[in-house]
Parts: C-alpha cells; sequence; structure tokens
C-alpha cells in the first residue's frame, strides 16, 4: 500500500488558542462545520468528525500549540485496521494572527486527492468564515 503524506498552511486572524479551543470544543466545532462531531480537549478520548465519516482518538494536546490525532475513514476501501495521523501546530505571529500547520501523514494513495480537498474546503474555509462572524 502506497501512503502519502501532505501538509498544508493557513493564517487566521485569531489566536493559537482560539483555534486550539474551537477545534477541541465539541459545539464549536461542530458550529463551524456544520457537523455531527466528538472533540475533547483530553488525550486519549476518542474523535468523531464529518457526522462519523472519520473517527480516531487524541494522541497529543497541548493547549493552545498542538493537535495530534489518529484518524482513519468510514469508507469500504479504507484499509482494515490502518490510522493516519494529523498534526495540527498552531504559532502565533507577531501581527495578531495565528499561522495553522496541517501535516497529514499515512494515507491511502487513493484517499489523497480527496483528503487534500477535504481540510481546505471543510475546514479551512469554514473556520475562516466562523471566525469573521
Amino acid at each position: 500500500m502506497l501512503l502519502i503524506d501532505i501538509h498544508q498552511s493557513e493564517i487566521f486572524n485569531t489566536t493559537a488558542l482560539d483555534i486550539y479551543t474551537i477545534l477541541t470544543d465539541e459545539r464549536r466545532h461542530g458550529s463551524f462545520t456544520g457537523d455531527d462531531v466528538f472533540v475533547s480537549d483530553t488525550e486519549g478520548d476518542r474523535v468523531s468528525l464529518a457526522d462519523g465519516a472519520i473517527f480516531g482518538k487524541a494522541i497529543i494536546l497541548e493547549r493552545g500549540k498542538k493537535i495530534i490525532w489518529s484518524l482513519a475513514w468510514l469508507d469500504a476501501v479504507w484499509p482494515q485496521n490502518h490510522m493516519s495521523e494529523v498534526a495540527i501546530i498552531l504559532k502565533d505571529r507577531t501581527d495578531g494572527a495565528c499561522t495553522v500547520e496541517l501535516f497529514h501523514t499515512s494515507i491511502p494513495q487513493e484517499f489523497a486527492d480527496e483528503i487534500k480537498q477535504f481540510w481546505p474546503t471543510h475546514y479551512w474555509e469554514s473556520l475562516r468564515y466562523y471566525l469573521e462572524r
């Protein structure tokens, strides 16, 4: 099985702590994505995104700095028992904004294009709109 890694970087006009809180607070996370989600600020807790189509657990959570989730897609062709890893690194900037870096690793090649588009269209655009309201 060929595995692909992706890296994306975005800038948001808010703090790293605010982004961290939005991504790890179930109510706020669900509000910006419009999906049923389960997330928390507790390492080891389960993670469920995109109305349950993505599932896994929180591996490392560093408040305002880093989120690492182990995730799989609920799809008939997603390899059984295979988990990809999502690392979201948050850095405050001197201009008051925050850089969000996404490192998504161990993606089965047949999902790479879909997942490359998933983050910007389902997450970053929605998060930007949520913050601008």
